[in-house]
């Protein structure tokens, strides 16, 4: 659709400690840089594509959204223990650690439990599980992960008010071949000494006569992981999956797929959401909280064609199945002679979704995206048993909530129009329809029952809109800005889910309303042949925000959610990329979010301070070394009610690999990797995760992140 400028595409980079004035000093200083380069021709920053914008694959440089990708490449570099980790030095995105495995994603203030950041694999949205759905994940199974932020509601629901992230997986290649072929690969094998972690993963992949065919393998176990100032307990993780693809290409331009997964997972929240303060706190306040297993099923039936037929560029549909299970295991200890360990059952959800969508150059100079889409979430009602010893009494098992099911379908229409050679205009619009309901059948709070009854069914309808402009005055110089709005209706367990919160109780609140917001970015890039860099300045303004109050139930500090009338959340994103030799390359960029509750004009809780990183890499075709840093300012701006001020702190890392087929030539695509994390032993935390501030402060309260670590790792390609 638009022209590309060779060599002008930038990479994922990492952030830096100036924005505004040295972004301008350094665009300027390097000009004579950038003309050299351009003259040379010998070293050149890659181009970098994105399919999350607009299910095509697009050069970042078209797009006028704040983007950030991870390659495949950085992912296996760090080899990282979940998704989230992979992510955490993008450029305003933050890890909530709760434990060795699981924690939330944290991008422009929002954490991913609060479901203003979804989840897509592969362009289809993951739901059903926000507080854990990263811990499904498996690293070794990622291609890239691609970062929106900001608004992101046209194709992916208008439930995406800070962003989205779509981890796209690896997927075999159509194969024409006459004869039918299959090779196995060790994938990834990895030791990590900060918890004794051992993963190992297989692929098979193969096909012919117009099959394809990927099908793998994956194990992992983990023990507790040391802090600098001890053992964080309850961390250990253990998964196991299996997974796979199967295609049919009838020709060059149209394939059917078929992907599935079967997933066990055991995981332990030291800390963090929910789990805090962990079992460093005194007896009475410890929470010993598992997830023992999670489980999961996952089915999807796709098509994506080029139809001859003028007009239309591209088909693409559909449809899928999901189901949950989860044993959530929480253990407290009321007296020195006592347990009290419940187990809730929570089934679900039964997930059923899909979508249709085409793409059309009907239009002159312009590309249109519509389709619609449609999801049905079934929940059957949790079911708890309590195993007591001591003065603590034993149930047994039974259902604790209602049935209930949330179901939408959406329409959306994405206009993307180039109006001359340095002016791209966007809009989209899409209109959303829910409809919420509770049988209401079992209320375990008989002082909220009336309000549920009233509250049980409800139906909201809203649409959306976003608009955007891409400027290219100049071949290296970019400017972007972007508007859009977004509407997120509560989900069932917002509105009626009971259950334990840290040493209290999460309590209902069926009266919430849904969420709105409206953000303005303005974006300045820098585009050289060596160097390319970014300075993103945003506002989102929110009425209804949900967020939590914290209450007392039954005699313990518990929680519930509840409507803020108006907040505001603000900052500045900066990366950069400078590729200073063929082999040499920097990487930095910095973020700083602030975020207000306007209502009671106090900061909102658990919003990141000033962060930074920088990373220096020196590659050659037999090997790389890189060296990083990672820097947060102390957290002093804070809700007094639910958070206590943090430290800041400077961490380094260091990672090595060398590709082994200089070694054997019988190794041709693997490639040995090595690691140090927390090269200094720091001990630090990372400033959204949640903490109970009722308890003292520990190595759990608020869950340090982990000490120096060792790592090696071999990963293999077909």
């Amino acid at each position: 659709m638009s022209r590309h400028i060779p060599g002008c595409a930038p990479r994922i980079t990492r952030p830096l400690f100036a924005p505004a004035t040295l972004w301008a000093c350094i665009a300027l200083s390097l000009q004579s840089v950038a003309a050299q380069a351009a003259e040379e021709k010998t070293a050149e920053l890659p181009t970098v594509s994105v399919t999350a914008t607009n299910f095509r694959e697009t050069a970042l440089d078209d797009e006028s959204k704040p983007v950030s990708v991870i390659t495949e490449e950085e992912i296996q570099t760090r080899t990282p223990t979940s998704v989230v980790e992979a992510m955490k030095d993008a450029p305003g995105v933050n890890f909530s650690r709760a434990g060795g495995l699981g924690g939330q994603v944290v991008m422009r203030g929002f954490n991913s439990n609060d479901l203003k950041i979804p989840m897509a694999i592969n362009g289809t949205r993951f739901r059903g599980r926000n507080t854990l759905e990263y811990n499904l994940i498996d690293p070794a199974t990622v291609e890239r992960i691609e970062i929106i932020r900001g608004p992101a509601a046209a194709i992916y629901g208008s439930e995406a008010m800070a962003g989205m992230i779509n981890i796209v997986t690896r997927q075999p290649k159509p194969n024409f071949d006459e004869e039918i072929s299959f090779r196995l690969l060790p994938r990834s094998i990895a030791y990590e000494s900060v918890n004794n972690l051992l993963s190992a993963r297989v692929e098979a992949e193969g096909g012919g006569r117009g099959f394809d065919m990927r099908l793998g393998v994956t194990g992992r176990r983990a023990g507790d992981y040391e802090t600098p100032e001890g053992r964080a307990y309850n961390s250990d993780f253990d998964d196991q999956q299996i997974d796979g693809t199967l295609g049919y290409s009838f020709n060059a331009d149209h394939r059917i797929a078929m992907n599935f997964k079967v997933a066990e997972t055991h995981t332990n929240r030291a800390g963090g959401l929910g789990g805090a303060p962990g079992l460093e706190a005194p007896l009475t306040q410890r929470v010993y909280l598992r997830e023992d297993p999670i489980r999961e099923k996952y089915l999807n039936l796709s098509y994506s064609g080029k139809p001859k037929i003028k007009g239309i560029n591209k088909v693409d549909a559909n449809v899928y199945a999901r189901s949950l299970f989860t044993d959530v295991v929480t253990t407290r200890y009321p007296n020195a002679s006592s347990v009290s360990e419940t187990h809730r059952y929570v089934i679900g959800p039964m997930m059923y979704g899909g979508k249709a969508m085409v793409v059309s150059d009907l239009i002159k100079d312009t590309l249109l995206t519509a389709g619609v889409d449609f999801f049905l979430q079934d929940w059957d009602g949790a079911e708890s048993e309590i195993k007591g010893t001591g003065t603590v009494k034993s149930s047994s098992r039974k259902k604790v909530e209602s049935d209930s099911t949330q179901n939408g379908i959406g329409a959306f229409l994405l206009a993307e129009h180039e109006l001359n050679d340095w002016v791209q205009l966007s809009g989209n619009v899409r209109y959303d329809h829910y409809r919420t309901e509770t049988a209401a059948d079992v209320i375990t709070i008989p002082a909220l029952a009336d309000k549920i009854r009233e509250n049980s069914s409800a139906t909201d309808s809203k649409a959306t809109y976003a608009l955007g402009v891409l400027l290219k005055p100049m071949d290296w110089l970019h400017f972007a800005a972007n508007y859009g709005t977004s509407y997120r209706v509560p989900a069932v367990f917002e509105k009626f889910g009971y259950g334990t919160y840290g040493t209290g109780y999460l309590v209902p609140n069926p009266e919430l309303k849904p969420e709105e917001g409206k953000t303005y970015d303005l974006s300045a890039r820098l585009r050289l042949n060596r160097l390319a860099s970014n300075l993103t300045f945003y506002r989102s303004n929110y009425t209804n925000l949900i967020g939590r109050e914290e209450i007392t139930y039954l005699g313990l500090p518990s929680s519930r959610r509840v409507n803020i009338g108006e907040a505001r959340i603000e900052g500045v994103e900066f990366d950069l990329t400078y590729l200073i030799t063929r082999e040499l390359s920097l990487r930095a960029g910095s973020a700083y979010t602030k975020g207000t509750d306007l209502s009671a004009d106090k900061p909102l809780a658990y919003i990141a301070p000033l962060s930074a990183t920088l990373g220096l890499r020196y590659q050659t075709e037999v090997f790389y070394v890189e060296g990083d840093m990672r820097h947060s300012r102390a957290k002093t701006r804070i809700d007094t009610t639910q958070e206590r001020e943090t430290q800041g702190y400077t961490v380094f890392d260091v990672y090595a690999g060398v590709e082994l087929k200089r070694l054997n030539s019988a190794l041709p695509k693997a490639t040995l990797r090595f690691g140090i994390e927390n090269l200094f032993d720091k001990a630090y935390v990372d400033p959204t995760t949640r903490e109970a501030i009722t308890s003292p402060i520990s190595h759990t309260n608020p869950l340090l992140e982990p000490g120096r670590n060792f790592k090696i790792s071999l990963t293999g390609a077909f």
